[in-house]
């Protein structure tokens, strides 16, 4: 599973790669980054980790591990 992101002329980015579990995307307020869930393996949602990805840079960071299955992800502030 990935997270894409299409611009409304269509234009279609793929911004994560590899065989892994990338879910429940969320844009932060100021739609610069997407907050997602991780899992090294698919089919092992067991394990989750909170990543976020900056649109601009590409660039992927872990915020928390150990994310529960059953996480919904919210985004508040900026």
């Amino acid at each position: 599973m990935h997270i894409f992101i299409s611009t409304l002329k269509g234009e279609i980015k793929q911004l994560t790669q590899g065989a892994h579990y990338h879910g429940r995307p969320t844009f932060s307020p100021n739609n610069k980054k997407i907050a997602y869930l991780y899992a090294e393996k698919l089919g092992d949602q067991r394990n989750y980790v909170l990543h976020v990805i900056d649109l601009k840079s590409g660039e992927i960071s872990e915020l928390y591990q150990s994310v529960s299955r059953d996480s919904l992800l919210v985004w508040t502030g900026s």
